[in-house]
């Protein structure tokens, strides 16, 4: 089976703020759809993309920023389970932990395997 790169997209307003957190094949056309339909677009400021290896990497990744990051705009995943063991060994190296209070922060995207 071939992997098909996908996206990980974050989107920012101008004062840092994470507004949406998304995963795609099709990044220009992503933001597009969004454009036309999304009434918070006007505030989008910044946009982050980073490349991985699978959809369903990228689908993990998605979720665990969904669920830690918390985005202002995201409905979908807001509630959901907790990650799998295997998807959480396989996403937790690429985070720091926070002694104080161990909340997670992204360290670097560099561990999860890229194209």
């Amino acid at each position: 089976m071939v992997e098909t790169r996908t996206a990980l997209y974050r989107l920012y307003d101008a004062a840092g703020s994470l507004l949406y957190v998304g995963a795609t094949f099709a990044p220009r056309t992503r933001m597009s759809q969004h454009r036309r339909i999304k009434r918070w677009w006007p505030m989008v400021a910044r946009t982050e993309i980073t490349w991985l290896a699978s959809k369903a990497l990228a689908l993990e990744a998605e979720r665990w920023a969904i669920d830690i990051e918390r985005p202002r705009y995201n409905e979908v995943g807001k509630s959901t389970a907790p990650l799998s063991v295997e998807a959480f060994h396989r996403l937790s190296g690429s985070f720091r932990w926070d002694q104080d209070d161990q909340t997670p922060f992204p360290r670097t995207m560099s561990k999860l395997p890229r194209c």
